[in-house]
């Protein structure tokens, strides 16, 4: 009997602390959620000096366009050489050379 007692509470501490995991992850996947909505909003606004093309392309989608993509991927890594260049920079700019290098880095 003591061993069923033993084996009723610890279950009970378990399903506690299962459940206490699944508020937690429910939590987790709520901020997530938020994050991404967020993020997904930063990368979808167009930065509109940018769209000064004919059009409204942008500058980038013509160099993809004419480039190959050995020189694409040129072009790009002289890119994230530029802004790491500008890092100590960044504090005078508010963060605007880390908004633009971020573009490169995730192409």
């Amino acid at each position: 009997m003591q061993d069923f007692k033993g084996c009723v509470s610890k279950t009970r501490r378990l399903l506690k602390q299962f459940h206490s995991l699944q508020a937690t992850l429910a939590n987790l996947q709520d901020d997530l959620a938020a994050l991404e909505q967020m993020a997904g909003l930063e990368q979808a606004a167009p930065i509109s000096k940018y769209s000064d093309l004919p059009g409204g392309g942008q500058t980038i989608d013509v160099i993809d366009d004419m480039l190959d993509d050995a020189e694409v991927e040129g072009y790009y890594k002289g890119n994230i050489i530029k802004y790491i260049a500008r890092w100590p920079l960044c504090t005078m700019y508010a963060g605007s050379v880390r908004k633009d290098s971020s573009h490169y880095i995730k192409r």
